[in-house]
C-alpha cells in the first residue's frame, strides 16, 4: 500500500480516499470537517502512533455518533511519519498542495520540532503529544498534550534528591529530540538540587546492543540511573542494565509502561520508578473508555490513547465553539478551561500547554502502580 494514500474515518468500517478542494476552510460550504493526523505508524515510534490512531478512531466515532459538530461529521486523514522528521515535513508539504486542514494531530518531539516552523508560517494549528520544552515557545499555533520534559524531570529530581536522598545519578538517553530534552532538563533540575551527574551516555533508537554505554555508566558507580527513551530500544536498555549486574535504582518517564517496553524488559523493569500522568480509573467515563477500547482492540489502552482521545474531543469542542478555521480552533483551544477529559479536568495555558496532574508510579508485577513507601526504594 502506498504511503501517501489517505485514510479517512467517517464512521466505523468505512474508509474513503482524500479529496480536498480550494474551499476546504469555508465552514459554511464543507460537508465534513477534515482533521489531519501525522503519526509514527511505523518505525520505533509506532508504539505511540498505533495507539494514537486507535484513540482517534474511538473519539471520532463517539463524536459522529452524537451528530458530529454542528451537524457535520469529522473525517481524519491519517499519514505515517515513519518516526522520521523529514518524512513528516514531506507529508505537511503534500497537505499544503491540497488546501491543508486547519488542524493537525501529531506525536513525537522530533516530528514536532521539524514541523513547528511550517506550522507557524502557515498558521495551521498543531496539537501534539510531545515533551520538548521549545515546542510551545515563540509561536501561537502549537498546542501540547503532554507534560513538558522540564515538568517530568523536575518531579523525578525532587524525588531523587529530597525524598530518596540520592547524591549522584547517571543518565542513559535516546539520541533524538525527546531524549536530548529529557537529558538537559534532568541535569538542570538535579544540579539545582545540589546533585551530581556521574555519567551521561546516549543510545540509538534503532540499536540492539547498548553494553558499551552501560559499561561506562556502571563504572562510575551511580546511586541511580535515569533512563530516557521509548520503544524497543528502551526495553533492551533496561534489560541489559540488569543483565550487566547493576543493582541500583532506575528512574524513568511515562514511556516505560508501554507494553512493547515491558514485554522486552521483563522482570528487569520491576521496581523502576517513573513520573506519569495520573488517570482515575474509577471515573465512570474512564471505565467506559477502557471497556470500549478493550472490546474494539482486544487490549488495554496506554497513555497515548487517553491523551489523543482528549485531544480529539478538545479540538471538536473548539470547532463547535469558534468555527472550522485555524484561527477559530486556536481561539477555541485557548479558551479551554476545566475540560472534562479522561486525563482529568484540563486547562489550556496561554502558551498552548495543557495542565496535567503528574504523579509517581513504580513498575510492579509488569504494571505501573502508584508509588508508596518511597524510603524503601533505594537498593
Amino acid at each position: 500500500m502506498r504511503h501517501y494514500k489517505r485514510f479517512l474515518i467517517l464512521f466505523p468500517g468505512i474508509i474513503f480516499g482524500l479529496s480536498f478542494n480550494a474551499t476546504i476552510l469555508n465552514a459554511e460550504e464543507v460537508e465534513v470537517y477534515k482533521i489531519g493526523a501525522i503519526l509514527p505508524l511505523t518505525g520505533p515510534g509506532a508504539v505511540f502512533g498505533e495507539e494514537d490512531k486507535r484513540g482517534i478512531i474511538l473519539a471520532v466515532e463517539d463524536i459522529n455518533s452524537k451528530g458530529g459538530i454542528n451537524g457535520k461529521k469529522i473525517e481524519v486523514i491519517f499519514e505515517d511519519s515513519k518516526t522520521d522528521p523529514k518524512e513528516a515535513v514531506t507529508i505537511f508539504n503534500k497537505f499544503l498542495a491540497f488546501s491543508i486542514p486547519p488542524v493537525i494531530l501529531s506525536e513525537l518531539s522530533s516530528v514536532g520540532m521539524a514541523l513547528k516552523p511550517l506550522i507557524e508560517e502557515n498558521k495551521i494549528v498543531m496539537f501534539i503529544i510531545a515533551a520538548h520544552p521549545d515546542l510551545t515557545k515563540e509561536g501561537g499555533y502549537v498546542f501540547r498534550m503532554l507534560p513538558t520534559a522540564s515538568n517530568q524531570t523536575e518531579r523525578l529530581a525532587r524525588l531523587a534528591s529530597e525524598e530518596l536522598k540520592l547524591k549522584n545519578i547517571a543518565i542513559l538517553y535516546i539520541n533524538d529530540d525527546l531524549g536530548d530534552a529529557l537529558r538537559k532538563s534532568f541535569i538542570n533540575s538535579f544540579k539545582n538540587l545540589k546533585g551530581r551527574i556521574r555519567a551521561v551516555e546516549a543510545f540509538d533508537k534503532e540499536g540492539v546492543d547498548f553494553r558499551p554505554q552501560i559499561t561506562k555508566i556502571i563504572a562510575k558507580k551511580p546511586q541511580a540511573i535515569f533512563v530516557a527513551g521509548y520503544g524497543k530500544a528502551l526495553g533492551i536498555v533496561i534489560k541489559q542494565i540488569r543483565e550487566m549486574g547493576y543493582e541500583g535504582l532506575l528512574l524513568g518517564t511515562p514511556e516505560i509502561p508501554f507494553p512493547e517496553v515491558l514485554s522486552i524488559a521483563g522482570k528487569s523493569a520491576e521496581e523502576t520508578i517513573i513520573v506519569d500522568v495520573l488517570i482515575d480509573e474509577n471515573n465512570p467515563k474512564v471505565k467506559k473508555f477502557i471497556e470500549k477500547f478493550k472490546r474494539r482492540f482486544k487490549k488495554e489502552p496506554t497513555l497515548a490513547a487517553y491523551l489523543v482521545y482528549d485531544m480529539s474531543q478538545m479540538v471538536a469542542a473548539a470547532i463547535k465553539k469558534k468555527g472550522y478555521t485555524s484561527e477559530g480552533i486556536r481561539e477555541g483551544l485557548l479558551m479551554t478551561r476545566r475540560f472534562p477529559g479522561l486525563t482529568g479536568r484540563l486547562d489550556v495555558l496561554s502558551n498552548g500547554d495543557v495542565n496535567f496532574r503528574l504523579g509517581l508510579k513504580v513498575i510492579k508485577g509488569g504494571k505501573a502502580v502508584p508509588l508508596v513507601d518511597v524510603k524503601k526504594r533505594v537498593r
